[in-house]
């Protein structure tokens, strides 16, 4: 694991063969590759106010997580993953031209291009803290950005733990003829926006947040909340079809 904790610095032009963690703040990384991580998170970034871009991870376990506010990323793409290739869990995240492609992992449940979920801040956004459905991430940005697989098991932009608001998915694109979700967003309670988006194979899906009822530490029973979605639809296709429109309640397209 290499950990970057110095602020104010430019990282360019090296190539990781290790996990990559960076704590540091109001860094530019650029023009990287990071090949050959099999386990854990190959790219992570838990520092404020840092922009990475021209980024390639390829033959990765995790491709990246956004574990910070105020990140933006441009130009990063995974290939070759075996878990998700993107992760967004924190306010003020802009994701710009990234892609996914060729996921290698072996059969599970499925998999995610771009994934994002909300939670405590206190439990990091993760585990039970995401299941409580409770927390709302705020001011994310998709835009430009791309999943393409063949395989079933790859699902495209989700959204399915938490609830998020005043954010955007603008000419974004899922090739997935074999997955049940392209674009699936759930808990979108304020002015969500998907705009010129196009999925190919794979529907939109719209729902509530979704809470976890926990007993001895497993997760048992999956439950909705009651709420008001808002979620406004501009020029979205799917298979040559223009969607138009608002969603106001569960919806499948």
């Amino acid at each position: 694991m290499i950990v970057i904790r110095k602020n104010d610095q430019v990282i360019a032009g090296e190539i990781f063969t290790d996990n990559v963690r960076v704590e540091a703040s109001n860094c530019i990384i650029m023009d990287c590759e990071f090949r050959n991580i099999k386990t854990g998170i190959a790219l992570e970034n838990k520092g404020d106010n840092n922009y990475f871009t021209n980024i390639l991870i390829d033959n990765c376990y995790i491709g990246f997580i956004a574990n910070h506010e105020n990140g933006f990323y441009e130009d990063m793409h995974v290939s070759r993953y075996r878990e998700d290739a993107f992760r967004y869990c924190k306010n003020n995240t802009t994701f710009l031209s990234c892609s996914a492609s060729n996921f290698i992992g072996k059969a599970k449940a499925h998999v995610d291009g771009f994934q994002g979920y909300a939670g405590d801040q206190s439990s990091n956004y993760s585990h039970y803290g995401r299941y409580t459905g409770l927390y709302a991430l705020q001011n994310i940005t998709i835009e430009n950005c791309t999943v393409t697989d063949n395989s079933d098991k790859v699902q495209g932009f989700t959204f399915f733990d938490g609830q998020i608001k005043n954010s955007k998915f603008i000419n974004n694109s899922a090739f997935l003829p074999n997955s049940n979700h392209g674009f699936s967003i759930n808990g979108a309670t304020t002015n969500v926006v998907l705009e010129n988006n196009e999925s190919y194979g794979a529907p939109y899906k719209f729902g509530k947040a979704r809470q976890v009822e926990k007993e001895n530490g497993r997760f048992l029973t999956w439950n909705k909340l009651p709420m008001d979605l808002d979620i406004t639809l501009k020029n979205n296709y799917k298979n040559d079809q223009n969607i138009s429109g608002k969603v106001t309640n569960e919806k499948t397209i």
